[in-house]
């Protein structure tokens, strides 16, 4: 159950878009019924939204909807990115550089949170710790989130 929150943050979704995640439904509807657990607005919880596989996508900025309902309706038009590669690392990084940004809505002194939805595997799993160590010197507090992807359903 995805409990409520009513803090201040700066929240990057980090989504994995690549072909190993199926269906794209399960990701979408666990993503909605998380937005609508924030409140979203300009003194209240903001959240960015991008996608990651074989390269990165931006979809929404920190600062570019006001209301959750706003930022909810937008994120339902999430297309997949698709891709044969789930560059995680690359997804988490470009995250700590281009969606932590004043430019992309962050807001100084507001504690940063990213959240990685993804199936677990990584092509550059080889460049992970050092991402993760970037994060943690940029104060940025991470969560992943497991979803199941096609391998795994169609091998139970």
């Amino acid at each position: 159950t995805v409990q409520a929150c009513k803090s201040r943050l700066d929240i990057v979704i980090v989504l994995d878009g690549s072909n190993s995640i199926y269906p794209w439904s399960s990701v979408t509807n666990f993503l909605i019924k998380l937005l609508e657990k924030f409140e979203i607005g300009p003194q209240q919880t903001q959240v960015g939204i991008m996608q990651y596989a074989y390269q990165v996508k931006h979809e929404i900025s920190l600062n570019e909807y006001k209301t959750t309902e706003a930022l909810v309706e937008a994120a339902k038009k999430i297309e997949r990115y698709s891709g044969n590669q789930t560059m995680t690392a690359l997804g988490i990084n470009y995250a700590r550089k281009n969606e932590f940004t004043a430019e992309r809505g962050m807001r100084a002194g507001v504690s940063k949170v990213m959240v990685v939805i993804t199936d677990g595997e990584s092509h550059d799993s080889y460049n992970l710790k050092s991402v993760i160590q970037n994060c943690t010197e940029d104060n940025i507090r991470r969560f992943s989130i497991a979803v199941l992807g096609s391998y795994i359903r169609e091998n139970q």
